[in-house]
């Protein structure tokens, strides 16, 4: 094998393995372009989910105004229903205690005082009474009729008291419902706070995820970016090697016609020396070589 030959090999070698590092390239740069989409689709789809989290914070923030609006209206209901049952408690406790304190001024019992009425009306109508025992028994009837016009007091202030109890205990139960609306919308209330929270949470988890998601699609791109410059460097150093064969066969090839010139010129010098008649091609290789034509014919015709 000649150098011509064995270099032409070796640039075909170099041509075949640098075709199989591109082929290689090629391969390495799809699978991370593909990697890089099916990225970008996993980050399409955190961020369409990242917009109906945020829609539904919207609608839990707006659902917990709502909730604490309708809250401090049932507040206000509840304070008033509280100060209504605090007045119509504290008429009751007041009724109480004037009756308490009525009856408990009273030395005699109410049967008793009518007895002692009846006794004293029956010893006037029957007895023989000067005018001052009769003076004496009248100013006792009517003290002990005063004791029992403040038993009809009392018993009328007992009946003012049991109507303010009852009404107290209406109020009551009306504190009671509107306590227990209150908490239950303070418990909905604290349910939106956690659910907001808990998308809060959510929306900080997957923007961290679509930050990872970013980082490893640029250094997914930076990594595809570098192979593409190592492609272009063996495209550049595939040409060149095309080149350098083409060189090398052109220059052999040259140097191939050169010596059948130089073989066919040496041929037509000889049929010139002996008279015979050249062609074109013969003639060609001649001029090619720069032989002299005319002294060739002058020896022809000396002869």
């Amino acid at each position: 094998m000649d150098t011509v030959t064995q270099s032409i090999e070796e640039l075909r070698e170099s041509l075949t393995n640098t075709r199989e590092a591109i082929r290689k390239l090629k391969a390495q740069r799809r699978s991370i372009i593909e990697e890089i989409k099916s990225l970008r689709e996993k980050r399409r789809e955190l961020i369409n989910k990242i917009r109906e989290e945020r829609k539904k914070v919207r609608e839990l923030i707006e659902e917990k105004r709502r909730a604490q609006e309708e809250y401090a209206e049932l507040q206000k209901e509840r304070n008033e229903v509280l100060e209504t049952y605090k007045k119509a408690k504290e008429l009751a406790m007041r009724l109480k205690k004037e009756y308490e304190e009525i009856v408990s001024s009273i030395p005699i019992s109410e049967r008793e005082l009518k007895r002692r009425i009846g006794a004293l009306e029956r010893r006037i109508e029957t007895g023989r009474l000067t005018v001052e025992q009769e003076r004496e028994i009248v100013m006792r009837i009517g003290y002990f009729e005063a004791m029992l016009g403040e038993y009809a007091r009392a018993k009328k202030i007992k009946k003012e008291h049991l109507e303010a109890a009852a009404e107290a205990g209406r109020w009551r139960f009306f504190l009671n419902e509107s306590s227990a609306r209150l908490r239950e919308k303070g418990k909905e209330i604290a349910e939106l706070k956690k659910r907001i929270g808990d998308a809060m949470t959510s929306l900080d988890q997957l923007g961290g995820e679509i930050e990872k998601l970013d980082e490893e699609i640029n250094k997914k791109s930076k990594e595809a970016d570098e192979l593409r410059e190592q492609l272009d460097s063996l495209f550049e150093k595939l040409r060149e090697i095309r080149e350098s064969i083409k060189k090398i066969i052109q220059e052999r090839e040259k140097k191939v016609e050169e010596e059948i010139i130089e073989e066919v010129a040496v041929i037509a010098k000889q049929k010139l020396r002996m008279g015979e008649k050249l062609d074109i091609g013969e003639l060609m290789a001649l001029v090619k070589t720069g032989e002299e034509l005319v002294g060739g014919e002058g020896e022809k015709g000396g002869k």
